[in-house]
């Protein structure tokens, strides 16, 4: 399976279906199941007061698995759509369009750049992961 690593509170937002859009700087033709992966170090933002109400997240873990449904030019979309969104909605970044949010029982694993092969959860040797 495909992976994205995330910083948290980003990841965890993702996994569980409160985050339908991400930006990219670069596109994607891959589609279907997806993996999210909460990087081990938390976004700096993860320290502000807007995040307490989350509580403790996993860091260095797979949290869920979403659905990549689509990928276009961020200058096709209008404006509303990204607007609030984590990442950067700039001229020639790329939208990716999220559906079907799993979240799970984070599984720890080592991360990786861009798009990453994860093995299957069940042979991902398990081990406390840290949280933020």
């Amino acid at each position: 399976m495909r992976a994205l690593s995330l910083p948290q509170p980003w990841a965890t937002l993702a996994a569980t279906g409160q985050i339908r859009w991400l930006t990219r700087p670069w596109r994607t033709t891959h589609r279907g199941p997806l993996a999210i992966h909460a990087r081990k170090e938390p976004h700096p933002e993860m320290r502000s007061a807007r995040w307490r109400h989350l509580g403790r997240l996993p860091l260095g873990a797979v949290v869920g698995v979403v659905e990549l449904i689509g990928c276009q030019a961020v200058d096709l979309l209008p404006a509303k759509v990204l607007e609030g969104g984590p990442f950067p909605a700039e001229p020639g970044w790329w939208a990716w369009e999220l559906s079907g949010a799993r979240p799970m029982a984070p599984v720890a694993c080592a991360g990786g750049r861009g798009l990453f092969a994860v093995k299957p959860f069940s042979t991902i040797k398990t081990e406390e992961p840290r949280t933020q």
